[in-house]
């Protein structure tokens, strides 16, 4: 048996918890942690936000990718093309290639061109 200081009481060694006992504990403390108690703190500690558009672009790339690996590989040069008009996008709207949501979308874009390369596909 081992103390565990932070919570204050004994918890037998090599004690597993499940992943939603994991997700209610960490979700009480972000709760704790925050002055706003509403839906809008739990939705932004789980990064779903429906009203920023970025957000939809991701999770149109995702199905996307998920529709490829499907079965329907003409979903992956999709990807791809949403992936560049979003830095196209990024890169207008932050007008330096310093920023991070531009460096994030050319990487993101470079990897799924490199995926696109015959030997690469496994990538996918």
């Amino acid at each position: 048996m081992t103390k565990n200081n932070s919570y204050g009481h004994r918890t037998p060694c090599g004690t597993t918890y499940s992943f939603s006992v994991i997700a209610r504990k960490l979700g009480t403390g972000f709760a704790s942690q925050t002055s706003e108690h509403d839906e809008r703190a739990a939705r932004r500690w789980l990064f779903i936000m429906p009203q920023d558009w970025t957000w939809w672009v991701w999770l149109v790339s995702a199905c996307l990718l998920l529709v490829g690996l499907m079965g329907m590989p003409k979903a992956f040069p999709a990807t791809l093309l949403l992936s560049i008009a979003q830095f196209i996008l990024f890169l207008a709207r932050e007008r330096a290639f310093k920023a991070f949501p531009v460096q994030l979308r050319l990487a993101y874009t470079l990897l799924l061109t490199i995926c696109l390369l015959p030997p690469m596909r496994w990538l996918y």
